[in-house]
C-alpha cells in the first residue's frame, strides 16, 4: 500500500499509464491529455470521449486519404461522416410503446451496411439493365437516381415527414403537414402540382415556419462519363456535405422568396441517402432541443449533455428512416426490374416493410421471412 502520492506514482501500472500518455499527446495533438497528478486529483469530464474521437479522426483520415481525388469513395466517406448521418449504428430497436422507430430487419440491415461501406448491394444480381433502359450498377447508385423511382422516392419522403412530426410532438410543438401555399397567401413558384404544397407549418417562439423534405444521392457511378465525374468530383472535398446543401439552395430558390415576402421563415430540410443531414435541418434540430428542459440544478454542462442526447436520440430515428426506406426503395426496383424482365407481374415483399429488433416480444402474428 503506497504510503505517500509520489509512492503512490511509482506504482509500475501507474508507470506505464505516464508513458502512454506521453505516446498518445504524441500522436493526437489535437487532445489535450492532463498530467497524472491533475487526472487523479480531479477526474476530466468526457476525457474518454474526446480521446475516441480523435483515434477516429485520425482513422479516417488515414482512410479517406487512401481513396482517389474525386472518387466515388471519398463522396461516400463523406456522407457517412457527417452530422446524424450513422445513427442506425447506435440505435437500439425497442418496442416501447408500439414505437418501431429505431427498429430495422435483417434485409434493412444488410442493405444499409452495404451502402456505408460501399459494397454491391443485395439485390444487384437480379438483373443487369433498369426499366428505364440504363444499366444497373453494383452498388445501387442508379435505383436512387432513376426517374422512374417517383412511388418509391414518395414513400420515403412521407417516412420522414412522419419523423420529423414525432420530433415536434415531443417538444410540444403542432404541425401541420401538407399544407396548400395559397391557403397561407403564398403564390406557388409553378404549375406543379407537386410545388403547390408545403410539407411542414409549424410555429416557434412565435415564428411561423415553413419546411420542405428532400432526399439527394450524393454519388455518381460512372466516372467515364463527365457528369458523373463532376458530380463526384464536387461532393468529395472536404467538409463533405455538398449535395445536402445543394438541396437546401435549389428549395430555397423555389420557396424561400415567395415565403419571406408573406413573412413566413422557410427552412429546407435536405439530406443524403447515406444519411447525412444540412446545415437548416441540424439549426432547426438544435432549436427544438434546447426547448427540453433540464433539472433545476443542472449545470451547464449538464444541460448541454442533455441538449446533445436529445440530438442523438432524434438523429438515431432520423437514420433508421432513411436506411429502411433505401432498403424499400432499392428492392422495389430491383424486384420490377427482375419481374420486367421475366414478363412476370411485379410482387410485394412484406419484409421490406416490416421492422424487427431483438428486443420484441415473442409473440407473433405473422410469419416474415428474410428474403435474400
Amino acid at each position: 500500500m503506497p504510503e505517500s502520492e509520489a509512492s503512490l506514482f511509482q506504482l509500475e501500472w501507474l508507470v506505464s499509464a505516464a508513458s502512454a500518455r506521453i505516446g498518445f499527446s504524441a500522436s493526437l495533438p489535437s487532445v489535450a491529455i492532463p498530467p497524472l497528478e491533475q487526472l487523479v486529483a480531479r477526474p476530466q469530464a468526457r476525457l474518454q470521449q474526446k480521446i475516441s474521437e480523435a483515434l477516429a479522426k485520425k482513422d479516417f483520415d488515414t482512410l479517406f486519404e487512401g481513396f482517389p481525388v474525386g472518387s466515388r469513395d471519398r463522396c461516400r466517406l463523406l456522407s457517412c461522416l457527417g452530422p446524424l448521418s450513422s445513427g442506425w449504428l447506435s440505435a437500439i430497436p425497442g418496442y416501447t410503446r408500439g414505437d418501431k422507430r429505431k427498429c430495422l430487419n435483417n434485409f434493412h440491415y444488410r442493405m444499409a451496411t452495404a451502402l456505408t461501406l460501399g459494397l454491391p448491394f443485395p439485390l444487384a444480381n437480379l438483373s443487369s439493365l433498369c426499366t428505364c433502359r440504363a444499366a444497373v450498377d453494383a452498388l445501387g447508385d442508379h435505383f436512387f437516381l432513376c426517374h422512374q423511382t417517383t412511388a418509391e422516392r414518395l414513400f420515403k419522403h412521407n417516412t420522414l415527414l412522419d419523423v420529423f412530426k414525432s420530433i415536434l410532438a415531443e417538444v410540444g410543438i403542432p404541425a401541420v403537414t401538407e399544407v396548400t401555399l395559397r391557403s397561407l397567401g403564398i403564390t406557388p413558384p409553378d404549375s406543379d402540382p407537386n410545388s403547390q404544397r408545403m410539407d411542414l407549418f409549424l410555429t416557434v417562439d412565435g415564428e411561423d415556419i415553413l419546411a420542405d423534405v428532400t432526399v439527394r444521392h450524393p454519388c455518381r457511378p460512372d466516372n467515364s462519363i463527365a457528369h458523373h465525374r463532376s458530380v463526384n468530383r464536387t461532393n468529395s472535398r472536404r467538409p463533405g456535405g455538398a449535395a445536402a446543401a445543394s438541396g437546401e439552395r435549389e428549395k430555397d430558390r423555389k420557396y424561400g422568396a415567395n415565403c419571406r415576402r408573406q413573412g413566413y421563415t422557410f427552412i429546407p430540410l435536405a439530406a443524403e441517402t447515406f444519411g447525412r443531414w444540412g446545415e437548416g435541418t441540424l439549426t432547426l434540430l438544435r432549436r427544438l432541443a434546447r426547448r427540453r428542459v433540464a433539472p433545476p440544478a443542472s449545470s451547464a454542462e449538464d444541460r448541454a449533455f442533455l441538449h446533445e442526447g436529445v440530438m442523438n436520440h432524434w438523429g438515431q430515428c432520423l437514420s433508421v428512416a432513411l436506411m429502411r426506406w433505401n432498403a424499400f426503395q432499392v428492392s422495389c426496383r430491383a424486384h420490377r426490374v427482375a419481374d420486367a424482365r421475366a414478363q412476370q407481374r411485379a410482387g410485394l415483399f412484406p419484409e421490406d416493410l416490416i421492422c424487427r429488433g431483438p428486443y420484441r416480444a415473442q409473440t407473433r402474428t405473422f410469419v416474415c421471412q428474410d428474403r435474400p
